[in-house]
């Protein structure tokens, strides 16, 4: 037992010596908690929505997402981008005047969209948009910006411990916050967006104070031109977020313009259950992967062996499909049944994802990134194009069908890149 001991304790040293495996560790397990928490309120959402209502919350929060992306103007990237080439001073003279390009263009605009979204709310949904529902989540949408930005400025400063503790706070109280709402109260779609809303407001009280008391904003130093500068910096950014939406979040909407929402509900608990691998497994591993691999092509050793890995992913996820259909099959209420049969097909097109991520590292490691861009621009139109036919032929499953086939376009078109890349490498050679 002793031995044992020892040997624990010195694996241990080993591996927490090193900052990056221990915040990657740090990570996960904030992600493996955070997701355990969504796993626990997907029950109760199903129990108290009907497929419909469900639908109609995920198409306002598809909503949130693409106004978070096009009225952000790709700010928080840009943060990310230039902050390792600027001294601390100008790194707060940046987030400063970032806040306030965000907050001069934002808000006037995301103004506009409320008013859109309250009087021409049958144009995209089948039921009323209340004012209340039409505030909630164009506020959401608006301080959207300010968390990420600060959550951007812990990870790319390596305060791992600090982003996860925030986000686990923020998990426990959104978790309680709509059992209250949701479940005794009855509140149905307002309740999760009023507590998602509340806690988002919350969430940056302990930023603004930072930012007061550390930043010191000095606004006289403001001008049109670092503005202008931080946009075209993170236009780039918008493009490759909403083609991934295009990927990954548009299917919901045309679900929804095809079917009805009841279909866009169903679909939603599907995915729920199939994209929880991303954070769990999918980003873990690409974090590791990613440095490892790039210091193999640094000494010009450029062998991914990709039969291997596609065979092993495979494999894995096809054991991965069969459990979150039978983790579904126990969670979910008997009315969302009929999103059982997504499951296997998501959970694929998950599959095909990891597998563009890991193929596209030689393209990402010799900067070929507007291969990257042309690549998940195919594959996401390709998404439109595949859902527009499947639905009216196969009904929700064809959305499975389109999230499986254009994933796997992503794959194929990332194979043939990489190695076509290659190729053209070993001959400059």
């Amino acid at each position: 037992m002793q031995k044992a001991i020892d040997v624990f304790r010195l694996v241990r040293n080993k591996l927490f010596r090193s900052n990056f495996l221990r915040n990657l560790f740090i990570y996960s397990s904030g992600a493996l908690f955070l997701k355990g928490i969504s796993f626990f309120l997907i029950p109760l959402y199903t129990k108290v929505l009907a497929p419909a209502e469900y639908g109609f919350l995920e198409l306002l929060n598809t909503l949130i997402t693409v106004l978070s992306i096009l009225f952000s103007f790709g700010l928080a990237q840009a943060v990310y981008v230039e902050y390792y080439h600027l001294n601390p001073a100008k790194r707060k003279e940046m987030v400063a005047t970032v806040i306030g390009t965000y907050s001069l263009l934002g808000f006037p605009l995301f103004l506009l969209s409320g008013f859109a979204l309250f009087y021409f709310d049958y144009l995209l949904f089948e039921q009323p948009v209340s004012f209340l529902i039409a505030l909630l989540t164009i506020a959401s949408s608006f301080l959207l910006f300010y968390q990420n930005l600060f959550f951007s400025i812990l990870q790319i400063s390596k305060k791992a411990l600090n982003l996860t503790l925030n986000k686990l706070f923020l998990g426990l109280l959104t978790a309680g916050l709509n059992i209250y709402l949701v479940y005794y109260l009855r509140l149905g779609v307002t309740g999760i967006l009023f507590s998602n809303c509340s806690l988002l407001l919350l969430s940056l009280v302990y930023p603004l104070f930072l930012f007061i008391k550390k930043i010191r904003p000095d606004f006289s130093n403001f001008t049109l031109g670092k503005s202008l500068h931080y946009i075209r910096t993170g236009l780039p950014f918008i493009i490759s977020s909403l083609s991934y939406w295009v990927l990954s979040g548009v299917d919901r909407w045309l679900i929804g313009f095809i079917l009805g929402e009841r279909s866009v509900g169903l679909f939603s608990v599907a995915y729920k259950f199939s994209s929880v691998y991303e954070p769990l497994l999918i980003a873990p591993v690409l974090g590791v992967y990613t440095p490892y691999i790039f210091e193999r092509f640094a000494n010009n050793n450029f062998k991914q062996h990709k039969t291997r890995m596609t065979l092993a992913v495979s494999g894995l996820f096809v054991l991965l499909a069969f459990l979150s259909y039978i983790l579904a099959k126990t969670f979910i209420d008997r009315s969302y049944y009929g999103s059982l049969v997504l499951i296997p097909f998501l959970v694929g097109s998950f599959a095909f994802y990891f597998l563009a991520q890991l193929i596209s590292s030689p393209i990402l490691f010799l900067k070929k990134s507007k291969a990257l861009v042309v690549n998940i621009i195919t594959s996401g139109l390709l998404n439109v194009l595949l859902n527009v036919i499947f639905l009216k032929h196969f009904g929700l499953i064809g959305a499975g069908m389109a999230a499986l086939f254009s994933n796997f376009a992503w794959f194929l078109l990332s194979t043939a890149q990489s190695s076509y890349i290659l190729r053209q490498k070993r001959q400059v050679s």
